[in-house]
């Protein structure tokens, strides 16, 4: 009798360990995932390294500046550069072309490359969510870096309006002078440049060469097309 007791009693003893420990993974496992939600957990984060891109700077442009962060989850704040804003406010168009972007964060003429996961509008600017970098920790040394994408990762509207050549006097190959460059119109698939006597596609074969330091433009282009 005693015997059976004891045995009955140890069943209940193991019984009760055993809901215990389930209880306790339980909990961890919640306690897990609430970290996760909370962008706390180490397991998923990168660490920003920068490093020299040879020839980088030739084949991205620059949307902004990393000025601020928001809550706990890594949200960067990207103070965007006048061309940039001026095309968003004008032609309403959604932060989420940013989504999925490789994003380039320069600093002292080094950079850091990660992926853009969400993109939101804010107060003359974007907030990102960054791929692999989950808290404000993380992403603490990229304020004040430049914030670049690649030039052919976005639509050629928004390159060419970031890439801004209004007021720029425009010369053909003869040394004529077509006007001033008044407005870059146009759609995603193509562009145009309207000065105030002619309008010229903006294309590799007409656009000849883009003279920043002097401001001009020169075309392979005439006003009585």
């Amino acid at each position: 009798m005693q015997k059976t007791t004891q045995t009955k009693l140890n069943s209940r003893l193991a019984s009760k360990n055993k809901h215990s420990r389930k209880a306790r993974n339980s909990k961890n496992l919640f306690s897990q995932r609430r970290l996760l939600n909370l962008g706390m957990t180490r397991g998923l984060t990168k660490t920003i390294q920068f490093f020299e891109r040879v020839n980088l700077c030739e084949s991205v442009v620059q949307v902004g500046t990393v000025t601020g962060f928001r809550g706990i989850r890594g949200d960067i704040y990207v103070k965007a550069t006048t061309p940039v804003w001026e095309l968003f406010s004008s032609r309403d168009e959604s932060p989420g072309i940013f989504d999925r972007l490789a994003v380039f964060f320069r600093l002292e003429n080094k950079f850091f490359e990660t992926v853009v996961s969400r993109a939101k509008s804010g107060c003359e600017g974007f907030y990102f969510s960054l791929e692999g970098l989950n808290t404000r920790t993380e992403v603490v040394s990229l304020r004040f870096s430049e914030v670049l994408i690649y030039k052919d990762s976005v639509p050629g509207i928004l390159i060419s309006q970031i890439e801004s050549y209004v007021g720029f006097i425009v010369l053909n190959i003869e040394g004529k002078q077509l006007g001033t460059i008044l407005e870059i119109g146009g759609t995603k698939h193509q562009t145009y440049l309207k000065t105030s006597t002619t309008i010229i596609p903006n294309v590799s074969d007409i656009v000849v060469e883009v003279k920043k330091d002097s401001k001009t433009v020169v075309v392979d282009w005439s006003d009585s097309w």
